[in-house]
């Protein structure tokens, strides 16, 4: 398999990721084992992918840190898997950009959640056919914001796997660069 053809399989199958997170709020195990499995034939193919020992080891240290975060509920078990496998891609040298990426779309997606949270209600008429996408539809009572552990009114959950797509991309664009 060619290096670009393994790059846009990549690519991909990130989009894909990214749409069934935004869907659904999960990440299926196949688009994950897909992404992992691409990234042996990319080893055979790319010139510069000589340093697999380093980011095994860097997608074992990014599973760990993941598998705390998933421990304390802050990440689901699809983006901790889908972090672990991108940072397969990305390597030392690209994971720097991965993360500044990952976490500048994750901040993004969560400025728009809490946008949506707070004055939701004001373009409901307007988002009526992406309910399914957005979560449930019930906008803060006016009487009252929202507390911090009021479950309530927090019907938006982040689709992080957007975020983590997105710094996979962002990586995919610089292997692409060097072939």
């Amino acid at each position: 398999m060619s290096a670009p053809l393994c790059l846009a399989l990549y690519a991909a199958l990130l989009l894909v990721a990214a749409l069934e997170d935004l869907r659904s709020r999960r990440i299926p195990n196949w688009l994950v084992l897909g992404v992992g499995v691409l990234w042996a034939p990319w080893l055979v193919a790319a010139p510069e992918a000589g340093g697999w020992p380093i980011a095994l080891a860097t997608a074992l240290a990014a599973f760990m840190i993941g598998a705390v975060l998933f421990a304390r509920q802050i990440l689901g078990g699809g983006d901790v898997k889908l972090i672990t496998v991108v940072t397969l891609w990305a390597g030392m040298e690209h994971l720097a950009l991965f993360a500044t990426v990952m976490s500048l779309t994750g901040g993004l997606l969560a400025v728009a959640g809490l946008a949506w949270q707070r004055y939701g209600w004001m373009i409901v008429p307007l988002l009526v056919p992406l309910r399914p996408t957005f979560g449930p539809l019930r906008p803060v009572p006016a009487d009252r914001s929202p507390g911090v552990g009021d479950r309530e009114a927090l019907p938006v959950t982040l689709p992080y796997g957007v975020a983590i797509a997105t710094g996979g991309l962002a990586v995919a664009l610089q292997h692409l660069k060097s072939i």
